[in-house]
């Protein structure tokens, strides 16, 4: 009997290590969310701050997301255990780990995994109650400034 027992309780854990290998190797790559660009507020810089802006790779990627009326966040899901976020033009790096459905971002809990497809990924914020529906892209994002 409690050889049995043994033997169901190492199955489950087999079963339940498989499917969150399975959810780390499914995750590995970039997704997209896009939406259209909501107005933004207009911040006024002083002249200098101004010109920096002007020319910096973030604001020409801007730009390019103006011109086609959506902004996108991409997350980077990288096997090394990184992930980079990127908003706005900007790239920002984190370490990430998977725990059951929970993505840990720099070791807190960060996102929750609503679904995951070959093709679809659902996010919970944590502090959120509306999911967001990432597709997964190929795309150079080497365009955008890594920032940390």
């Amino acid at each position: 009997m409690i050889k049995i027992r043994l033997f169901l309780l190492l199955l489950i854990l087999l079963v339940f290590c498989s499917c969150e290998e399975n959810a780390k190797s499914e995750i590995i790559g970039i997704w997209d969310y896009s939406r259209p660009i909501k107005e933004q507020l207009k911040i006024e810089f002083d002249d200098d701050t101004e010109n920096q802006l002007k020319y910096s790779k973030a604001s020409k990627i801007w730009t390019k997301y103006e011109d086609e009326g959506f902004e996108h966040f991409y997350l980077e899901f990288e096997e090394q255990g990184k992930l980079v976020e990127y908003k706005a033009g900007m790239a920002f790096k984190f370490d990430y780990k998977i725990s059951n459905d929970t993505i840990f971002k720099d070791n807190e809990p960060f996102y929750r995994i609503v679904q995951l497809t070959r093709d679809s990924l659902t996010l919970k914020y944590l502090y959120s109650d509306k999911p967001t529906i990432y597709s997964k892209v190929e795309i150079d994002l080497s365009s955008h400034e890594l920032m940390n």
